[in-house]
């Protein structure tokens, strides 16, 4: 059984036993420059633990209900199913012993997250929020896999036209991003030194919130100042154009103040061009 089977069954399984928090909810498209935005609503996103920044050291993923579980990853990590979902099916890759969500990806993180991501298939993507201002909910250091979007999101720029196989219009993203693409040959020590590359052309500081995503090939990182502003909270998805909404009134705060004006907040601004 390929591990997208084994995770759609066990999903819905927990779905129907009411284990697992998820309701299927038709995705809002809306057009914007220089890429569109798909936006979610999900109440059980009001219902997450919230652990990011706290100092303690506690791990926050000791319930080894194997109901949940989908294997272990590399020497260091598990892939289980998020509790608290908004798309089918959703996951969380976890540090087996606690590591703090504040701490920079390192070649074990890559290893286990190209293993689980080349297991589930290309319709998918791994995202991690890296510290509270870059959109973690939990200090327990941990990456998401979950479904890509769907001809939506900054990913429809990652193949066009230039020499690189990027869409020119990358340049126009208001928000200071680096974008590479991943080697032919990824493993956990390429991909961190990819990562390490792209940290540099970012300017991503030690310290510093930021979003790393695995996408159609390429990776991504997002310097980050921010993940709430006035109630309106941010992710690494949502920096990408798939926006996850704990209620309506969050997704027509978004829509009124224009997403990609509250993407320009999130993130870094970039230099003004010549």
């Amino acid at each position: 059984m390929s591990l997208e089977r084994q995770a759609l069954e066990q999903f819905d399984r927990l779905v129907e036993q009411g284990e697992l928090l998820w309701r299927h909810d038709e995705p809002r498209h809306i057009s914007s420059k220089p890429f569109d935005f798909q936006f979610h609503v999900a109440n059980s996103l009001t219902k997450k633990p919230v652990t990011a920044g706290s100092k303690k050291r506690t791990p926050a993923f000791m319930d080894d209900n194997q109901d949940f579980s989908l294997g272990i990853f590399g020497p260091r990590h598990k892939l289980i199913l998020n509790k608290y979902c908004v798309t089918r099916p959703q996951m969380v890759l976890h540090t087996v012993e606690f590591e703090s969500q504040d701490e920079l990806l390192n070649a074990d993180d890559f290893h286990a997250a190209w293993l689980a991501l080349t297991s589930m298939g290309n319709k998918y993507m791994v995202i991690f929020n890296g510290g509270k201002d870059a959109g973690a909910s939990m200090n327990h250091k941990h990456l998401q896999v979950l479904p890509r979007p769907e001809g939506a999101g900054l990913e429809s720029l990652l193949k066009g036209s230039s020499s690189d196989g990027m869409d020119i219009r990358l340049l126009d993203v208001p928000y200071r991003l680096a974008v590479g693409t991943i080697p032919e040959q990824a493993n956990g020590v390429a991909l961190q030194n990819l990562f390490h590359s792209l940290c540099d052309e970012a300017d991503v500081k030690p310290g510093m919130a930021y979003n790393m995503i695995l996408v159609g090939g390429r990776m991504v990182v997002i310097p980050r100042r921010t993940a709430d502003i006035d109630g309106i909270q941010a992710n690494a998805a949502a920096m990408i154009g798939v926006v996850y909404c704990s209620s309506q009134e969050q997704y027509e705060s978004w829509v009124r103040e224009g997403p990609m004006k509250m993407l320009e907040r999130f993130g870094v601004p970039k230099e003004p061009r010549n």
